[in-house]
């Protein structure tokens, strides 16, 4: 108490000895916040289909993009799950239907692509994940590590040249950063890069893992030290010699199965000086892609969210057990706890007298043994009998 007393007059010698200027000394200072008055419609009524009301929330553009991805991805992309989740398979046909809609990079303005806003970036990411997050995995990859390094560190004749193969799905990409040895930290990177002068090229070694798309890919961004700098380069594989460049698939993954995933493998790779990000240096520029990838990747977990929710609501409301009625009909009955075991049932007696003395009983045998022995025998008491 004293030390409370002793607490507060220091509080007031303090706020005696304030100068005026650094107190609230009118009342316009005291005056609550002027926030806006809610919107006639800020509460509207629930849709089990749009939980959150994002619909609400769009633009005239946005909500066609997002009817254009959910009829795609709900008309062609889900039939093929559950076969492509089995056999580990991918069809490389989704890419050129994705880019017919101009689903690939829709963010960037030009070279073939939507222009759309960072939103409609989103929903398409959004109702794509709820078939799968394998097949989001590939959109991301194309959509924010591939095209998007491209289009803002490339230059302007690398941008011409790949962009809009990119955007249609005639051209596939991937992003190489992981590496075997140091996994998420690309500061320990091993893969070099050497300007050979006699040449005029660019020589790479080192190797790569766990990126989507690789065996398949015709385009390769790859992340490479050059004279201890982080570099960026477009390789395409086309103009690699036989032996300089290995992607081989990696087998038997328990998730994203299906998705093209494998490795990268250079080997005296040798490109040319157009080849080079000229404005990508530092890791700042890999985390650029990553960060436009996760943006995709928040919206697609959401997505996830949504599809799991929606499956179980229609399985209440849809399956009949044997009373023949929907699941949802039988709410769960809750269970008195008696003493330590939630679990043990209540007695099956009509007499509240003998339910409150069993409660008690209950209650002092766990709250208060009188020896070790006595504990002993509260333990066995308590015990749930199957």
């Amino acid at each position: 108490m004293l030390r409370r007393l002793a607490l507060a007059q220091t509080r007031r010698a303090h706020r005696a000895a304030r100068p005026l200027s650094a107190s609230a000394s009118s009342a316009e200072e005291h005056a609550p916040f002027d926030f806006p008055p809610p919107a006639k419609d800020g509460f509207v009524p629930f849709d089990a289909g749009d939980a959150l009301n994002v619909g609400g929330r769009l633009t005239e553009d946005e909500q066609l993009i997002r009817e254009t991805a959910r009829s795609y991805c709900q008309e062609q992309l889900l039939p093929r799950i559950v076969a492509a989740n089995r056999h580990e398979a991918f069809d490389r046909a989704i890419f050129r239907e994705m880019g017919a809609l101009g689903l690939l990079g829709a963010t960037i303005d030009g070279y073939g692509c939507a222009g759309a806003s960072s939103n409609a970036y989103g929903l398409i990411a959004n109702e794509v994940e709820k078939v799968d997050s394998a097949y989001r995995s590939a959109l991301s990859v194309q959509s924010s590590l591939v095209m998007h390094p491209i289009h803002k560190f490339g230059a302007e004749e690398t941008k011409e040249r790949l962009l809009p193969q990119l955007a249609a799905g005639e051209l596939v990409g991937c992003f190489g950063l992981t590496e075997p040895d140091h996994g998420s930290d690309p500061d320990g990177m091993k893969t070099k890069a050497e300007f050979d002068a006699s040449t005029g090229e660019y020589v790479l070694n080192g190797s790569k893992h766990w990126i989507t798309n690789a065996p398949i890919a015709d385009v390769l961004v790859v992340w490479a030290k050059l004279d201890g700098d982080v570099r960026g380069f477009v390789l395409e594989r086309s103009k690699l010699a036989p032996g300089m460049l290995e992607t081989p698939k990696i087998e038997g993954k328990f998730s994203l199965r299906a998705s093209e995933t494998g490795s990268i493998f250079l080997a005296d790779a040798r490109v040319g000086p157009d080849a080079i990000l000229p404005k990508a240096k530092g890791l700042g520029a890999p985390f650029s892609c990553l960060n436009s990838a996760r943006f995709g990747i928040a919206w697609g977990a959401l997505g996830a969210a949504e599809a799991c929710y929606d499956v179980a609501r229609r399985y209440v409301g849809e399956r009949s057990p044997l009373l023949r009625r929907p699941v949802c009909v039988f709410g769960t009955q809750p269970r008195r706890s008696l003493g330590p075991s939630s679990a043990r049932r209540s007695p099956r007696t009509s007499s509240s007298k003998k339910s409150s003395r069993t409660w008690r009983r209950s209650s002092r045998w766990a709250t208060a043994p009188r020896s070790a022995s006595a504990s002993s025998r509260t333990r066995a008491r308590s015990t749930p009998r199957c």
